[in-house]
């Protein structure tokens, strides 16, 4: 049951969990409570009639900076995913035939504009239009495999409720059928004179944090769902695995368990933050920003972090 008296919450903007297995609370308190409402106020000014033209750039600069719409947070890599379940979505649940969708996700592939800062974006945009058609038919297949017991196909989906423990709810959005996520492995342009980088489609979900965030996402999934029996599906353009609790130890119950303990702690001490915080400033100052770990983001983007950090410590 959702606990109705969260103004110590809902006054920094956060409303809700999600899997947070390979971010730290300087991440998830600069991206929940200080960069989204800060985008949000400066959209209200900017499709305000009586904001003045110097106030509406001033915003501007925000959206431009730390609005994932505007400020290049993308690659090409997360566009072929997107791209690859847009086709699948279309085969599997429309019922169009496959050239067709190709050639529909190839049109939204082609479509998308490679970031600035990103090394060999473009070349990589180019190299995942050429391998989607290859990584969307083995996606087709796995999925298939993976719900075959299914009377239909079910497509993307919300789970959103209390996990026991926790007093926020928890948001999550399995892929297929509300237990499994599609994860889509593509070639890449390497750094180096080897040329393209191939890559490895996994056999367990342990050995680096990207996998056990995978692994953190599907438990979460099985923590909503009555506890389904999760499937993670990778795919390249060479092949596909499928990966259930029947070919990976990681998978049992008693593991996802686990995980979703681990989930449910870094949610209360959370939730214990955010109700001893008064400010957008005693949420983030004592916390200990690494900005490597935060992922691949735009240079504008961490270095407005950094300066907010500095103006607490200076």
């Amino acid at each position: 049951m959702i606990d109705s008296n969260v103004q110590w919450a809902s006054r920094h903007d956060y409303f809700h969990h999600s899997n947070y297995r390979v971010r730290s609370k300087a991440q998830i308190f600069f991206e929940k409570c200080y960069a989204r409402p800060l985008v949000n106020d400066a959209w209200k000014v900017i499709h305000s009639n009586d904001a003045t033209p110097a106030q509406k750039a001033d915003c501007w600069k925000y959206v431009k900076i730390l609005d994932r719409k505007h400020n290049g947070d993308d690659n090409a890599a997360m566009m072929a995913g997107r791209v690859v379940q847009a086709i699948c979505d279309m085969v599997l649940i429309d019922n169009m035939d496959i050239s067709q969708a190709t050639a529909a996700g190839l049109e939204q592939a082609m479509a998308y504009e490679p970031n600035t800062w990103l090394k060999n974006d473009k070349e990589n945009k180019d190299l995942q239009v050429d391998h989607i058609p290859d990584i969307a038919k083995n996606a087709i297949i796995g999925l298939k495999e993976a719900m075959h017991k299914a009377n239909r196909y079910i497509g993307e989906q919300e789970l959103f409720g209390v996990i026991p423990g926790n007093k926020l709810p928890y948001s999550t959005l399995p892929d297929y059928d509300v237990r499994g996520d599609l994860k889509v492995k593509t070639y890449t342009i390497a750094d180096t004179k080897s040329g393209t980088r191939r890559p490895s489609l996994p056999n367990k979900l342990s050995g680096n944090m990207w996998l056990e965030n995978n692994l953190s996402q599907v438990a979460g999934f099985w923590a909503l769902n009555n506890h389904k029996p999760p499937f993670l599906l990778y795919a390249s353009k060479d092949d596909y695995r499928l990966l259930t609790a029947e070919n990976c130890d990681c998978l049992h119950e008693d593991n996802l368990r686990l995980y979703v303990s681990d989930t449910v702690a870094k949610n209360m001490a959370i939730e214990l933050k955010l109700q001893r915080s008064e400010s957008t400033k005693d949420l983030l100052a004592d916390e200990f920003p690494n900005f490597y770990e935060w992922g691949r983001k735009p240079p504008e983007y961490l270095q407005h972090a950094e300066e907010l950090w500095r103006s607490y410590h200076g």
